[in-house]
């Protein structure tokens, strides 16, 4: 996050953030910025003169994307300073010589990279314009979270497809998000009650205790991929919180889920950071319905869009988030005189966790993405995790208890039915421990049989007499400040049968 401090000496006239905004500031690490993006496939050309025209202008009506961030030596949070004559950046590139997989290539790397961004410098908004074939271009928009998010690029998206098949510039809209950030601070100021506050601590279940994941540093992420007709948004929400309760053998958990913000009509073409990232706590009884468990879905996220307001977001000291849920419906391109557009991709970042789910509708057809720590959790694990989120969506029947919906995928199902149940197995040899240690210390001398804090021993160390493989262990179990008996020291006494005598002379029978 490059923020540039004013000296002390100057001052500094703009708008405060918002409280989404706010949350957004404190949870960035100094070192990277949250983005989001959103990029659409041209059939037709696209000049790129034109464009840059164009996105001025929509960066000229809106004033989110000619704010800078700028704050004095002592400022806990920069102000929002609007500036003038700004032109955002647009980038070319001709990839029509390139090989289909190689073409492919740049186009994945040119959607996943971060470009820096100097938050203290508008505007905040970069453009790429990418020639794939003699009529296709890819056009991406990306700016930073604070600033933007991935509907408001989808919207900028679709007022450049209009302009581009003939239409006008739009009128400079009539509410700014930073009126939006004003009203919000009202509220909270006016209206502030604890009924309000409330509502969101009642959302916080325990965490799910889930017996493959595993506890380490962040690291890289990963993502598994689910496509299939559309499913409505608390449908998708139940099936994932249903899926990962099984496995945390719960009918309770919170998960935090991405609101667009857009709490009033007005705001429906409103660019600006609007999206907000709540926690929602969903619970369910085995003999309820999924259409009942629905329905309450819906009530909760509507009632988590009217308190947005007074959510203070989390604290710094909080745990990650665990499991996250984004599920937005791309707009659809308008009809193409000359240029069409289509394939609009969105991808808003404001919340990493732990395990996030993805979704975004467009073209009649639902696309989900895991995407996950791969630190703490296993990508085979994931898979199976997607196939019976896949299985549950396909299959669930809305009038059928919970108990009944299906959370199995098929190749889960074929592994706890098949392979993991497999019972034909070679006979257990009429042998000795003793002998079948020697035979696998013939085999394998070399691997590893026992292994302590200090040393490992070999198969061939262990299977050494033991007048010299005792004293060996005795000397590690020494050097580790324990001269008693070891687990591998045992005195040797003839067989007396099935009795036999303590030192002090009392009878010992086996247990």
């Amino acid at each position: 996050m490059n923020v540039q401090q004013t000296p002390e000496a100057a001052t500094i006239s703009g708008f405060r953030l918002s409280p989404s905004q706010w949350d957004l500031w404190r949870r960035q690490s100094r070192n990277r910025t949250f983005l989001s993006r959103a990029r659409v496939t041209v059939d037709g050309g696209l000049d790129a003169n034109w464009l840059a025209e164009c996105l001025a202008d929509v960066v000229d009506r809106n004033d989110i994307l000619r704010a800078a961030f700028q704050q004095l030596p002592g400022m806990e949070a920069p102000l929002q300073v609007i500036q003038d004559d700004t032109r955002p950046a647009v980038e070319t590139y001709d990839w029509r010589a390139c090989a289909p997989a190689e073409r492919q290539t740049k186009l994945r790397q040119l959607w996943t990279e971060e470009p820096v961004f100097e938050l203290h410098e508008a505007p905040l908004l970069f453009a790429s314009l990418a020639r794939s074939g003699e009529r296709e271009q890819v056009l991406q928009l990306v700016a930073p979270s604070i600033v933007a998010d991935s509907e408001s690029l989808a919207l900028i998206l679709r007022e450049i497809a209009v302009r581009a098949n003939g239409a006008k510039a739009g009128p400079r809209a009539e509410v700014q998000f930073l009126h939006l950030s004003e009203w919000c601070h009202e509220v909270r100021e006016d209206q502030d009650n604890a009924a309000r506050r409330s509502f969101w601590r009642d959302q916080i279940h325990p965490r799910l205790v889930l017996p493959f994941a595993r506890s380490a540093a962040a690291g890289p992420s990963g993502e598994a991929h689910i496509e299939g007709p559309v499913f409505d948004r608390s449908t998708v929400l139940a099936a994932w919180a249903l899926v990962l309760a099984r496995y945390g053998a719960t009918c309770e958990v919170t998960i935090h889920c991405r609101l667009p913000g857009r709490m009033f009509d007005e705001l429906a073409d409103a660019v600006g950071p609007m999206a907000t990232s709540v926690p929602v706590g969903i619970s369910w009884s085995a003999d309820e319905t999924l259409f009942a468990l629905t329905e309450r879905i819906d009530r909760s996220l509507a009632e988590a869009s009217e308190n947005l307001p007074y959510f203070d977001g989390r604290s710094a000291s909080a745990e990650p988030v665990q499991i996250g849920f984004d599920y937005q419906e791309a707009p659809e391109c308008p009809a193409a005189s000359t240029a069409s557009f289509r394939n609009l991709e969105m991808r808003g970042e404001i919340e990493p966790c732990d395990l996030l789910l993805r979704c975004v509708a467009t073209g009649g057809r639902l696309r989900l993405d895991i995407v996950y720590d791969t630190n703490r959790h296993d990508g085979m694990i994931i898979g199976l995790i997607a196939d019976s989120l896949k299985a549950t969506l396909e299959n669930a029947n809305a009038t059928a208890p919970l108990q009944q919906v299906p959370v199995i995928g098929s190749r889960e199902r074929d592994l706890l039915l098949a392979d993991w149940s497999h019972t034909v197995r070679a006979p257990i040899e009429d042998t000795s421990i003793h002998a079948l240690f020697a035979r696998i210390a013939r085999e394998r001398p070399n691997k590893m049989a026992v292994k302590s804090p200090e040393r490992q021993f070999t198969f061939a160390e262990l299977d050494c007499p033991q007048q010299s493989a005792c004293p060996t262990l005795a000397d590690c179990r020494r050097s580790a400040g324990n001269p008693g008996r070891g687990p591998f020291e045992a005195e040797r006494r003839s067989d007396r049968g099935r009795t036999g005598r303590a030192e002090d002379g009392r009878r010992l029978r086996p247990a």
